[in-house]
């Protein structure tokens, strides 16, 4: 009598991994050029346009950053393309680098101004009256408007110069609704504080709002 022995079991073959997307012929310029639009807001000197137009933008920056994680957590499984991440990728680089660089000419106007202020109060204080019109080589917006260069950006800041009984009043429009104010007089100190919807936010030493009332004391 003989015996038959079961042929040794194969070990279950892979799942085959699936097959990516096939790229097109315009596969690369699709990744990169449409990342680039995330630069109009600097192609105007106009600080106001910069800012507005740079808002929506945070969208697609909050959805890009989130299309990252998602492609990253597919790679690690073999999944998906690597360089399919180039669009979201520059997306949310290049939102940062523009706005990085709006907050740092907003700081840059917020020292000009303020140093055009201590100018102006100067004045007063010397001529016991303060100047009819700001002393600034600047474009003119309006009878109380002027630009305000900034020393390494080419954004320009809308500054509003206002005289008054007790002398002047100074407004660095940052945003809408939002400013940085400077008051003094030939009588009265130089005072710094915000104003935002309204509401009056005087300035630590640092030059930043306090925003706690704890701080106001």
């Amino acid at each position: 009598m003989t015996s038959t022995s079961a042929a040794p079991a194969s070990p279950p073959s892979a799942k085959p991994l699936p097959a990516r997307r096939p790229r097109g012929r315009f596969f690369l310029p699709l990744q990169w050029l449409p990342p680039l639009l995330v630069l109009l807001p600097l192609a105007s000197r106009d600080s106001t346009f910069a800012q507005m137009t740079l808002l929506p933008f945070a969208l697609a920056a909050i959805f890009s950053f989130l299309s990252v994680l998602v492609r990253v957590v597919f790679l690690l499984f073999r999944r998906g393309d690597p360089a399919r991440l180039l669009r979201p990728a520059l997306t949310f680089v290049l939102f940062c680098g523009v706005f990085a660089y709006v907050e740092h000419s907003k700081q840059e106007a917020r020292t000009v101004a303020g140093e055009l202020a201590a100018t102006v109060q100067a004045a007063c204080v010397r001529d016991g009256h303060c100047p009819v019109e700001l002393p600034l080589r600047a474009g003119v917006r309006s009878d109380t408007l002027r630009w305000l260069p900034t020393p390494t950006t080419h954004l320009q800041w809308a500054l509003r110069y206002v005289p008054t009984d007790e002398g002047f009043e100074m407004q660095l429009l940052e945003m809408m609704d939002i400013s940085a104010r400077w008051r003094g007089g030939p009588k009265v100190p130089l005072v710094a504080d915000r104003v935002e919807d309204g509401f009056e936010i005087p300035l630590g030493p640092d030059g930043e709002p306090l925003r706690d009332r704890a701080d106001f004391d």
